[in-house]
């Protein structure tokens, strides 16, 4: 169990929605689990795109087909949907929510207003950041259905969020609440700045790279974008809520402790949808105006077919400019087989080496996430300037790493020198025999020690 058993950072969304999948590897072997779960995240992806389409259907259907491409193509949401990450499950939920109450124009039926409901909840069990999008659709709905609405939203909200949560909450008590939201507010704050973080979440700079300079280029977007989103709010009532949406998801990314490159996904729908809704207000509605305004109507039609068309061509490009990954040497397999347990700094590597199943029914220790008790149980003390201790100087950290992987019959590490590693556990590696070597990963065994044998001598 999360919390309990091991460190796990986040709501337990993902855990319940890839539980089939655990099952799989279970009957069969870990690897083909992890395989299903990345085709499942695939396939998450396209019906978030033609949710995408459903939500901003009232619009036009020149603005759905815009939003649902743009997504589709949209360089950070690509990305992270190429294997179980948690933003795609996010968006699923809440796209669901936004894709029901955006259809109907009278009022709702109550079965509208819990299936929303259960869609924001979901996605408030996947990661904490969607308590913000879910504020913003209550309020949405609250000023337009009314309170009544409201409620019964709110109502299939905490029901939806109660079952998947409570089992967990019951079984770890303090230790969820701690982990879930203690340890993630309490992370220190990654170096990406805000322009940087801006410049992400608006995909202005490619995956998994970061640029200097990221001030001007979001100015230069904003210059041009800003214009087309005044003319929107001012033409377009209905799309306002996908505007405030955009604004609040961007502010939580720069406010947010932590960044990474697959952060911007995050906002990856309400992009979506503001743009369903510009294009629909500069293709349908702008036409009806004065002559003055109809330059301007040519002009971000020219602009809005210049974002799409660098957004498919950047994404077309995706397999030559950035690594999504590659493929995990299976010679290593031999090194390990008939060990009894196998620890490693990354548990993605007990599972690619089917190593992970085997070291559960041996009820061997399993550190899920060595870099989550950075930020709880082993989190060090701020230096007089604000700095963190890095992991060669957390002794804490270094203790709790060292007695896992000795835990271990056969040490797997594939982020030796990105562990940061003291001088005591390097000496005590080299000390050990190195029977496995590729791609980067290196395989150590005790000298008196077989992977065959029982136990560790």
């Amino acid at each position: 169990m999360p919390y309990r058993d091991f460190v796990f950072l986040h709501p337990p969304g993902i855990i319940v929605a890839l539980a089939p999948w655990g099952l799989v590897s279970k009957l069969t072997h870990d690897t083909l689990g992890l395989e299903l779960a990345r085709v499942l995240t695939v396939l998450v992806g396209a019906v978030d795109a033609g949710l995408v389409v459903l939500a901003a259907r009232r619009f036009s259907l020149v603005g759905a087909a815009a939003g649902g491409l743009l997504y589709a193509v949209w360089r950070p949401a690509v990305m992270a949907e190429t294997q179980p990450r948690l933003e795609p499950y996010l968006s699923l939920g809440l796209l669901i929510a936004l894709a029901v109450l955006s259809r109907h124009r009278g009022p709702l039926s109550r079965w509208a207003l819990v299936v929303a409901g259960a869609g924001l909840g979901f996605a408030l069990t996947v990661k904490i950041w969607a308590a913000v999008p879910v504020l913003v659709v209550l309020l949405w709905c609250t000023g337009r259905w009314g309170a009544r609405a409201a409620a019964h939203v709110l109502a299939a909200l905490a029901l939806t969020g109660t079952a998947i949560c409570l089992p967990f909450l019951l079984a770890a008590r303090g230790a969820m609440v701690a982990m879930v939201i203690g340890d993630q507010l309490g992370r220190p704050r990654t170096p990406p700045t805000v322009w940087d973080r801006l410049a992400g979440g608006l995909a202005l700079y490619a995956h998994g790279e970061m640029h200097t300079g990221s001030r001007g280029v979001v100015l230069v977007a904003a210059a041009v974008v800003a214009p087309l989103l005044v003319w929107t709010w001012l033409t377009l009532r209905p799309g306002r809520p996908f505007t405030v949406l955009l604004v609040a998801q961007l502010l939580v990314l720069v406010a947010s402790p932590s960044f990474y490159t697959f952060y911007p996904a995050y906002v990856a729908p309400a992009i979506a949808l503001t743009a369903a809704a510009a294009v629909t207000a500069v293709a349908v509605r702008a036409p009806h105006t004065r002559v003055v305004v109809r330059s301007l109507h040519v002009t971000a039609v020219v602009v809005l077919a210049l974002l799409i068309g660098g957004a498919l061509g950047s994404t077309a490009r995706l397999d030559s400019t950035t690594e999504t990954g590659h493929t995990f040497p299976a010679a290593l397999r031999s090194s390990v087989a008939g060990a009894r347990c196998v620890s490693s700094d990354s548990v993605g590597a007990l599972v690619l080496l089917d190593a992970f199943g085997n070291d559960l029914r041996h009820g061997c220790p399993e550190l899920v996430d060595p870099a989550g008790l950075l930020y709880g149980r082993d989190k060090a003390v701020p230096l007089a300037d604000g700095t963190v201790r890095s992991r060669s100087h957390n002794a804490r950290w270094q203790r709790d790493m060292m007695r896992y992987l000795r835990s271990g019959q056969v040490e797997v590490l594939v982020r030796r020198y990105a562990d940061g590693f003291g001088s005591s556990e390097n000496r005590r590696l080299r000390g050990l025999r190195l029977v496995a070597t590729e791609g980067g990963n290196q395989v150590f065994v005790d000298h008196h020690t077989v992977p065959s044998a029982g136990g560790r001598s």
